[in-house]
């Protein structure tokens, strides 16, 4: 995945309407005491509508997992290039 589809992903969650969404047994996906924010109408209705309802705190949580896996990477390669340098210089004399 490219930056910029990462970041459509996550314009998407910011500009989503807050949750908790939750989902009924009948396909409806909706906010508590409020007004239904989507019916499914598949053959698997019930399953599908919990799977859209639960995604409004799945994606934000796997959005902040990538980030952190991300700038972890970026951590590890960081030290990994100065370490490897550091070696590098000591087993050629130079340090």
């Amino acid at each position: 995945m490219d930056q910029k589809q990462f970041n459509a992903i996550k314009e998407r969650v910011a500009k989503a309407t807050s949750g908790p969404w939750y989902s009924s047994p009948d396909g409806t996906v909706y906010l508590k005491h409020t007004q239904d924010v989507a019916d499914v109408w598949t053959d698997n209705k019930e399953l599908d509508a919990a799977f859209i309802a639960n995604a409004r705190d799945d994606v934000p949580a796997l959005v902040a997992e990538v980030e952190r896996l991300r700038a972890l990477i970026k951590e590890l390669a960081c030290d990994t290039a100065e370490n490897t340098a550091v070696f590098l210089r000591k087993v050629s004399g130079n340090e």
